[in-house]
Formats: C-alpha cells, structure tokens, sequence
C-alpha cells in the first residue's frame, strides 16, 4: 500500500521519567530521541503526544487504530491529523522484540483501538 510509512529501528524502549513514559526507536539509551517518539503523561486529557521524524510532525493523539505485535507497531492516523495528513499509516519494526512493558503501555494508553497481532 502507498499510504504505508514504514521504517526499521534498532529496538523499541520504554523509559519513565519523572511521570513522562518515553518509546523511542533511538540505537543510544542516551540519546532518546530518534525516529519516533510517544510520551504519555498520566491524566493528559489530550492524550499522548507523538512525535515522528522531529519537530515538524508533532500532534496529541489523533491515533485512529494501533495494531501491536512482537517486532512491529503499526499506527493508523485520523486522516485530519498533523500526522494523518502526511502519513496516514506508519509501520515502525523493531530488530529486537518490543518489551512486553511496552506494549502493555501503549495498550493502557490507546485503549479500544488497539489490536494485539
């Protein structure tokens, strides 16, 4: 499908930081900032902020569906979105198996539009 992002990273991490969760695509725990980013904070009514190749594509959530597997996340954008509106779809896989803690975050933070695969 053309309307399909996709990308490999290293490996997908989860990292706590004073109450901001952290999954980056980064090779370096240094340097979290990478290909993709997702910081959620507890109780945000706007929902997760995510973040793709940098600055410029930045938006809260606008995440119509999430389907999660063991190496892959595949995230399908509202088409009105900052995100949605450059890339509908972005495919990230992972050369390492996504921790389990991960994807339970991601699942508590997407909620009914998660799919497990």
């Amino acid at each position: 499908m053309d309307d399909i992002t996709a990308f490999t990273v290293g490996r997908v991490r989860y990292d706590e930081e004073n109450g901001i969760c952290l999954i980056s695509g980064a090779d370096d725990e240094e340097e979290p900032a990478g290909y993709f980013i997702i910081q959620i904070e507890k109780g945000d009514p706007d929902g997760p902020l995510i973040e793709v190749f940098g600055e410029d594509l930045t938006q809260s959530d606008g995440v119509a569906a999430l389907e999660i597997g063991l190496r892959h996340l595949l995230f399908t954008f509202e088409p009105l979105s900052t995100i949605g509106a450059e890339m509908p779809m972005v495919r990230i896989e992972s050369e390492t198996e996504i921790p389990e803690r991960a994807r339970n975050r991601l699942s508590l933070a997407f909620g009914r539009r998660v799919s497990r695969v």
